[in-house]
């Protein structure tokens, strides 16, 4: 092999390479935009909800339309975290970070009134998961 050719070889190695870590590198921002978007959208919601929530002295059926229209939302944000969860489009960690925080909304009051009010018929395997794994 010739000089030029090995210096050739020598460029295409290193095309790919910095290649593979570009790839690499865009994977792992998608990764943290994408996780940054699920955190906004969380804390949207807890912000919008009454102060006494962790207290359980808030019921559902005096509840706002407005505070309704934000727990249905986090019941919808839970089940599209539970489907990330399934499909495996998520890291493990993710998940039960996730987890541990959607049980921990399940123990107050307001969140099993709400449950109670949610349409569970768009989202079976979810609603068993809750059912069997949150509400027992």
């Amino acid at each position: 092999m010739e000089t030029t050719e090995w210096i050739q070889l020598g460029a295409l190695l290193v095309s790919i390479i910095v290649l593979i870590i570009m790839i690499i590198n865009f994977n792992n921002q998608m990764k943290l935009s994408f996780f940054a978007e699920y955190t906004k959208r969380y804390q949207e919601i807890m912000l919008n909800l009454p102060e006494g929530i962790n207290t359980n002295s808030v019921a559902y059926n005096d509840s706002s339309e407005r505070v309704r229209r934000y727990l249905r939302a986090y019941i919808d944000l839970c089940s599209e975290e539970f489907y990330l969860h399934q499909n495996r489009k998520i890291h493990h960690k993710v998940w039960e970070n996730w987890e541990q925080g959607i049980k921990a909304s399940f123990q107050l009051n307001l969140f099993n009134e709400a449950w109670e009010h949610f349409d569970k018929t768009s989202y079976p395997e979810f609603y068993i998961w809750i059912t069997k794994e949150i509400i027992r």
